[in-house]
């Protein structure tokens, strides 16, 4: 016997059969889109404040040490995967 979902959220996010409850596509899409606008926010805004108040060669700083340090991040999380 399958229960019918208590939630209110829309069956393709979210759905519930039996004591199992699944994500599905949709949700995971959704968290990346809403994952991928934050960290855009976070790396090109400030930069491109500064670019527009006339600041230019600061805003391609931060940019470039923002981009250093997250493939600097980046690597050391591959090498302790590799290590693993």
């Amino acid at each position: 016997m399958v229960r019918k979902s208590t939630l209110s959220i829309h069956p393709v996010i979210f759905r519930v059969e039996g004591n199992v409850a699944e994500v599905s596509v949709g949700a995971v899409l959704m968290l990346f889109v809403v994952s991928a606008t934050v960290s855009g926010a976070l790396v090109f805004g400030k930069p491109v404040l500064l670019y527009l108040d006339g600041k230019k060669q600061d805003a391609v700083k931060l940019f470039l040490t923002t981009l250093g340090w997250m493939v600097v991040i980046l690597i050391l999380i591959f090498v302790i995967l590799a290590v693993r």
